[in-house]
């Protein structure tokens, strides 16, 4: 694996917030990660479909921790190989989604809770990595993050001039920053918005 911390860039881009060339995780390295999918199909032309891919944390054995625009309907944990079926992802059907009430599709109390009826195979950690599942630890709330170094994970966009997903689970390291520092980087107004920032 490349040096994460040379690699990864925030990208300033005010319509297009990313985290830019994170690195390939290792297999079994972030097992709290959840991947959710969903497809839609036009009805009149199911032949018709495109695909949506957020991330989430899991809480436990039933619950997924995400962002309310990522309300959607499969979720997948253990994933590694986004389109490998063989990397021992294992998928399950949400039944039910708990949105924050004050969020109106504008970033502002972006949080929700997905809840799979199903047990989640929540911990599995296996001898080789794949598949690899277990619940995230929640921050603790006497604790000041401020300048901590946490890590992002994702499969969301890694080359801005292609806008291409990645194929393999990345990773990147990231500094925690304050409110306004945040702001002043980043002018914007909503409050779940999260930033942070490399020194590279």
């Amino acid at each position: 694996m490349n040096d994460a911390s040379s690699n990864a860039k925030v990208d300033e881009s005010l319509n297009e917030p990313r985290v830019i060339k994170g690195v390939d995780a290792y297999p079994g390295e972030v097992p709290g990660y959840a991947m959710l999918t969903m497809t839609y199909c036009l009805s009149w032309m199911p032949f018709l479909c495109s695909s949506s891919l957020c991330g989430g944390s899991i809480w436990d054995s039933h619950t997924i921790i995400t962002a309310a625009h990522c309300v959607i309907d499969t979720v997948c944990i253990g994933a590694y190989e986004r389109n490998n079926p063989a990397d021992k992802k294992k998928c399950y059907m949400a039944n039910e989604a708990y949105v924050y009430p004050m969020y109106f599709f504008d970033r502002n109390y972006d949080f929700a809770v997905i809840k799979v009826e199903e047990a989640m195979d929540v911990p599995d950690l296996t001898s080789d990595g794949y598949g690899s599942t277990d619940s995230f630890c929640p921050p603790e709330e006497d604790v000041n993050y401020r300048d901590y170094i946490c890590r992002v994970a994702g499969f969301g966009v890694w080359e801005r001039e292609t806008q291409s997903t990645a194929p393999i689970l990345q990773v990147a390291p990231m500094t925690i920053i304050p409110n306004d520092q945040c702001r002043n980087i980043y002018p914007i107004k909503f409050l779940t918005f999260l930033k942070s920032y490399t020194n590279i």
